[in-house]
């Protein structure tokens, strides 16, 4: 998981320069698709993005994704894990996590150590697929999840698995309530969620008070 922060000084990277401490957590692979619209792999290919040498790899992908879409000055990335954020306590402001979470293998510990480094008044924001509330259409969502999306994963990008595994990963992932309650018991207060696209995707926020 790579995480980069910005602060006043040095201004580091969390998607928009602020003038507050903000920590954005999110995979480099994440960020290219966003900034260019297409997808873009670590150099050696998809296939080395696991362990301590897929993390490098994504690193260095950062390091050639700012330098492509333009981003230049002050950007520093640090490479961690989002279970034990190793910064100080009440670092930041703010803590987001962008289509990640769902990836992270103990999510009550990472949500504590978000918990942990937000300073008192501090807010997580976290984006992620969730629990659709779709009705009539659901076997429709279902279906297309499971069987219409890891085939044109494989035609467009030439990868059926990593669809596939999105749409594992959205289905073992916490729906809205079970996530709530996940940040309310890591200390989160004031918690709340908004459904986007019917719940497909949600925003989650919670406050350390």
């Amino acid at each position: 998981m790579v995480v980069h922060l910005s602060r006043p000084l040095p201004l580091l990277m969390a998607g928009a320069f602020n003038p507050i401490g903000c920590l954005r957590i999110q995979s480099a692979l994440q960020f290219y698709e966003r900034q260019s619209g297409h997808g873009f792999a670590p150099e050696g290919g998809r296939g080395e993005g696991e362990g301590e040498q897929g993390g490098k790899s994504e690193q260095q992908t950062f390091e050639r994704v700012i330098s492509a879409v333009g981003i230049v000055g002050n950007v520093e990335f640090v490479l961690a894990d989002a279970e034990n954020l190793p910064f100080p306590d009440g670092s930041f402001h703010c803590v987001t996590i962008g289509f990640g979470l769902r990836n992270v293998t103990d999510k009550d510990a990472a949500l504590r150590s978000m918990y942990r480094v937000l300073k008192p008044g501090g807010r997580l924001i976290v984006l992620e697929f969730s629990r659709a509330h779709l009705g009539p259409l659901a076997p429709v969502y279902e279906a297309y999840s499971f069987n219409v999306l890891p085939q044109l994963g494989k035609l467009l990008a030439g990868d059926s698995e990593s669809y596939r595994y999105l749409a594992e990963s959205i289905r073992k992932h916490p729906d809205q309530d079970t996530l709530k309650a996940m940040m309310e018991s890591a200390g989160f207060e004031r918690c709340t969620y908004f459904n986007l696209t019917a719940g497909i995707v949600a925003v989650h926020v919670g406050y350390r008070l």
